[in-house]
């Protein structure tokens, strides 16, 4: 058989070209096959348990170039690290793992890289790319069971079962949680919680619940809602679930914080058991009778606010949301009458004080003026004046130039009227005693006739 010929025209270009790809094809072969593989195992394995924080060990670790460069696992072990001594560390099984790096992205120092993985008898994929200006971060997790991941799905303290879907899709300027946006989708079908020998502790002023309540297995059914992410708050958005035993609902929000596990929550929880479940759990029956006094809402559910961070959440019994959850109080909610404008409601405080933000006064009213300082008697005494031994002078008076003591004109006279004016006194009536200059007051004496 003959092979078909090559052109002559297609010889030359054929030579130039083929030579250097099989030179970079020899190249790529060599490297991959030549690469130190414990090495990058164990260099992978450090920073995989460094990011999860836990003992991540992977078995038939191997090399991918056809697929795309990147690794593969056939099994992979994740042991957790409980910050309590006398707590068990969890295994979290993986069937296998594979990544892809992308070429260019790693050469210059960033991570960019997709994955896949089969666990908990579910599929896990996802993406990651952290460049200098952006974090993105995307998962699809499909029919994941949670009753496979011991002490990882938990809520309170409780295990949950069930299967989970779940969707990612957050990104964060420069990494930071909190400028990050995104949704996050996730549905929980055959839930449930408890399994009659873990406690739920509940702080508050029942000794009771504070040391903590075993709680039997409880049918959560079908859970779902989403979590919208806008400038590193996560508001949850629809979130609830139904079944025979319980009815539930969650509101509220999470501050997110680097790390992760120290974002704030403020979420309020409402939950109503139905009546099949408190006859068939006496012992619960009798925690939601002794919890109704601090947790019973007027509608017949019971509230618990939910705080602390995510790393340590913290239960409080409440029977209204926190400011800024759920429907305003019908106290505070006014409709005006049919025909009539709604008329604003009077201020709580005087007008004055009020302002027209609130009422809640801008600054208080200034305070009144201090008093004058008393005074103090003056120490030094004004000597009396020497009586004048020369007859007066006939000249018109002025206040400047007649003392206080000197009179003048007989009595009826002009000058007598100008002398009456300028002394201030009648006839029979003794001359006021001359200035004094000292603060202090009245000195006690009297004036010379």
């Amino acid at each position: 058989m003959d092979l078909p010929r090559i052109p002559d025209r297609l010889v030359r270009p054929l030579k130039w070209a083929g030579y250097p790809a099989f030179a970079v094809v020899a190249f790529v072969v060599s490297l991959w096959a030549t690469l130190p593989r414990d090495r990058i195992k164990d260099l992978l394995e450090g920073d995989a348990s460094a990011l999860l924080g836990a003992e991540v060990s992977a078995n038939d670790f191997g090399l991918t170039l056809f697929t795309g460069p990147g690794v593969s696992a056939g099994s992979m072990i994740i042991k957790t690290r409980p910050t309590d001594p006398g707590a068990k560390p969890a295994r979290i099984g993986v069937d296998d793992l594979t990544i892809h790096f992308s070429l260019y992205s790693t050469l210059r120092g960033w991570a960019d890289a997709s994955f896949k993985a089969h666990a908990a008898h579910g599929v896990i994929a996802g993406k990651y790319r952290a460049v200098p200006d952006e974090t993105a971060f995307a998962v699809d997790a499909t029919g994941v069971t949670l009753g496979d991941l011991p002490h990882v799905a938990e809520v309170g303290g409780l295990p949950l079962e069930g299967v989970l879907d779940l969707k990612i899709g957050v990104t964060a300027v420069k990494g930071r949680m909190v400028e990050s946006a995104g949704e996050i989708d996730l549905t929980l079908i055959d839930g449930a919680v408890g399994d009659g020998k873990a406690k739920l502790v509940v702080p508050g002023g029942d000794p009771f619940l504070s040391q903590g309540v075993t709680v039997p297995k409880i049918a959560l059914g079908r859970v779902g809602g989403k979590v919208v992410i806008e400038k590193g708050r996560a508001s949850l958005k629809g979130v609830h679930g139904h079944s025979k035993d319980l009815d539930l609902e969650l509101d509220g929000s999470v501050d997110l914080r680097d790390p992760i596990t120290l974002s704030a929550l403020h979420l309020y929880l409402k939950a109503k058991p139905s009546e099949e479940l408190l006859k068939r759990e006496a012992a619960l029956e009798m925690v939601v009778n002794g919890a109704a006094g601090m947790a019973k809402r007027p509608d017949g559910w019971l509230g618990f606010s939910i705080g602390g961070t995510l790393g340590a959440p913290i239960f409080l019994p409440a029977k209204d949301a926190p400011i800024g959850l759920g429907a305003p109080a019908l106290a505070t909610q006014r409709l005006p009458l049919p025909g009539r404008p709604m008329t604003p409601p009077p201020p709580r405080f005087a007008p004055a004080m009020a302002t027209t933000t609130g009422n809640i006064p801008e600054a208080l009213p200034p305070p009144p003026p201090l008093p004058p300082p008393p005074t103090t008697p003056s120490t030094t005494e004004t000597p009396p004046p020497v009586p004048s031994t020369t007859a007066p002078i006939q000249a018109a008076p002025t206040s400047a130039m007649v003392p206080s003591t000197m009179r003048f004109g007989g009595p009826g006279s002009h000058h007598s009227a100008i002398s009456d004016a300028v002394n201030g006194a009648g006839e029979g009536e003794p001359p006021p005693s001359p200035p004094s200059t000292s603060t202090g007051g009245d000195t006690g004496e009297q004036p010379i006739p």
